[in-house]
């Protein structure tokens, strides 16, 4: 299991935010213009503190963890990465069709690091032996887990070779060789 905290930079800037926006909402009272700068700063202080106090992020074997809600391996279909790198927003496609949105503010390390554990567990559901997506993801494009168990990928092999040597499919063929 990794855990990933939000970093502790956005309480920080949070408080400086704050500090500005009562310095200029003061400023205000003597001067209107100044409303404008200290609307934009009680802004910025409130997506700060929604970013500080984001709840940790868990990669389990079996499951994620965002919080206290859980979202199993196996319902995951698509990983989906925004534009967005700090904080780091993601898109987890369920199998039920449902989106479940994933934001970690985190440092840049250690969101990488949160991509190719999440990657690493998308690719081995229930681990079957598939093999680790190692290759960074560039922002807009989606990890997709496999298609098939390597039952069912052993079958497509057998099948595409016995199509190269005989050219066809068909079992009651008299061409076979």
């Amino acid at each position: 299991m990794t855990r990933f905290e939000p970093s502790r930079n956005y309480l920080a800037l949070g408080a400086v935010a704050l500090a500005l926006g009562t310095a200029a909402g003061w400023m205000a009272t003597r001067w209107v213009s100044a409303a404008v700068p200290a609307g934009v700063f009680f802004a910025l202080a409130g997506l700060n503190f929604f970013l500080a106090f984001r709840p940790a992020i868990e990669v389990r074997n079996h499951s994620l963890a965002v919080g206290q809600k859980q979202i199993l391996w196996a319902d995951v279909m698509e990983i989906r990465r925004t534009g967005w790198v700090s904080p780091l927003v993601i898109w987890l496609l369920l199998r039920d069709g449902s989106r479940e949105l994933v934001i970690y503010p985190g440092a840049l390390d250690s969101a990488r690091l949160l991509m190719e554990d999440m990657a690493r567990c998308l690719a081995r559901p229930g681990d079957l032996g598939y093999p680790v997506m190692a290759a960074p993801v560039a922002a807009g494009e989606a990890i997709r887990g496999p298609l098939l168990n390597p039952d069912d990928e052993a079958e497509v092999e057998r099948l595409f070779q016995r199509l190269k040597t005989v050219g066809h499919l068909e079992p009651n063929s008299t061409d076979e060789k």
